[in-house]
């Protein structure tokens, strides 16, 4: 409504100074002052201060809520619609297999298309047929005694226990690997710890004893060389 460009201060004469009119109100832009003492103060060119009255105010209000609800309403929509969901990324291709590949624990399923599963999955897929199978052998010999119940039982759990530890449990040569790697990673970042300012030398000491104290219960060093 009242522009401030710093038009109206260069004007030097009183009709230039009020020639300009408002764009917006259609009325002048500009006044001519006098100043306070006339006769001594130069006049002058200045813009016309905008009215203090409510009615302004009232009308700044409700051009300004005109032009912010639009965008308001528009931000509101945008953030209950979009940015509160879950992306669903699989539409857009950014799915698991994407980012970590196929799946390694797959299975043939009538040879017609893959089913992925894991291994435990497939273990008690196969002990549930073996119970249809002796289920069906029980009905064509009768009854079974308590005795052989139990066997059977047995032989059961001996399976899955058997089945779980090859395919999750590591062997013998496997757990004494990882067994030397953790003490030589070990002893690769504390044979040579150095005291700093901020930790306590009592915590170093006991670090640097329990390294000396691995070296010489094993009889060789972090690099591979025999302990002395």
């Amino acid at each position: 409504f009242y522009p401030d460009t710093g038009l109206c201060e260069t004007y030097q004469t009183k009709v230039d100074c009020i020639t300009p009119r408002n764009s917006v109100l259609d009325a002048p832009l500009c006044r001519w002052n006098l100043g306070d003492n006339p006769g001594v103060e130069a006049p002058s060119c200045g813009l016309v201060p905008p009215p203090n009255d409510f009615t302004f105010q009232c009308i700044l209000v409700v051009m300004s809520q005109l032009v912010g609800l639009p965008i308001a309403f528009f931000y509101d929509f945008l953030i209950k619609e979009f940015c509160a969901r879950r992306p669903d990324l699989d539409r857009w291709g950014l799915s698991t297999t994407y980012f970590l590949g196929r799946s390694t624990q797959t299975m043939q399923a009538a040879a017609t298309h893959e089913v992925t599963q894991s291994k435990l999955k497939e273990v008690f897929d196969e002990i549930d047929e073996r119970k249809k199978k002796l289920h069906q052998s029980d009905i064509a010999t009768f009854l079974l005694t308590q005795k052989e119940k139990e066997e059977r039982y047995l032989e059961e759990v001996n399976f899955i226990t058997t089945r779980m530890y090859g395919e999750f449990a590591y062997s013998t040569e496997k757990e004494a690997e990882l067994l030397l790697e953790e003490v030589k990673a070990f002893l690769d970042e504390y044979i040579d710890y150095q005291n700093v300012p901020w930790q306590s030398s009592k915590i170093s000491a006991v670090r640097h004893a329990k390294v000396r104290a691995i070296q010489q219960y094993l009889g060789i060093l972090s690099d591979g060389r025999a302990t002395p």
